[in-house]
């Protein structure tokens, strides 16, 4: 709540509803045709992640979690009126919880979304970390430890289930804060709500 770090990013998968970014301290691979043959290689090992997999997500999001999630639960907002979401892939999330005590319930930030912060004007004294667009930061894969050696994140694991999971988590509180703050002016939802929210929405469509 006092600080935050500044990344660059690259787009590395488009959706009709979806841009994926990478962190660009993440390695990944380029496959150009998507024929499992590495066109381009990361200069450090990827162990396997590469851009076929955000495209696999980008359809996943835009045929099946996007679209269910809006018919339970109602839209999102469109703050910079592309019609998409940003979805970051960054470290950032898995180093968040690093060095916390190995009994602690919290051992990963899997993903985070707020849109008060994102959806509100930019302002370099008063608002210095709005993205002015719906935005969900993702954790990233992280097979051996290297930003966390107590939230390993294998690329498998990652790319099938962590990373759909987490989007639909992130988008839910998209759609609850646009339900309840923008479209009704109220006020936020509690945030013990949204997270159990958030669980259900995941459950919702990641076996669908």
């Amino acid at each position: 709540e006092s600080s935050y770090e500044r990344i660059e990013a690259v787009l590395w998968a488009v959706g009709d509803n979806v841009n994926i970014w990478v962190d660009d301290t993440v390695a990944i691979d380029w496959d150009f045709e998507c024929d499992g043959i590495i066109d381009v290689p990361s200069l450090y090992p990827s162990y396997g992640f590469d851009n076929c997999d955000l495209q696999t997500i980008a359809d996943i999001v835009d045929v099946n979690i996007f679209p269910n999630l809006r018919s339970y639960f109602g839209d999102e907002s469109d703050e910079n009126g592309d019609s998409k979401v940003s979805v970051v892939i960054t470290p950032v999330l898995n180093q968040m919880t690093r060095g916390i005590d190995d009994d602690a319930d919290l051992t990963l930030v899997g993903s985070y979304a707020d849109p008060s912060i994102d959806l509100t004007t930019y302002d370099p004294e008063d608002n210095p970390i709005s993205d002015e667009q719906e935005v969900i930061y993702v954790h990233a894969p992280d097979p051996f430890g290297f930003h966390n050696p107590t939230a390993l994140t294998p690329i498998s694991e990652y790319t099938n289930v962590n990373l759909g999971t987490q989007i639909a988590r992130a988008f839910f509180r998209l759609i609850s804060y646009n339900q309840k703050v923008v479209l009704n002016e109220g006020d936020a939802e509690e945030t013990w709500v949204d997270e159990g929210m958030a669980a259900l929405a995941a459950d919702l469509v990641v076996d669908l």
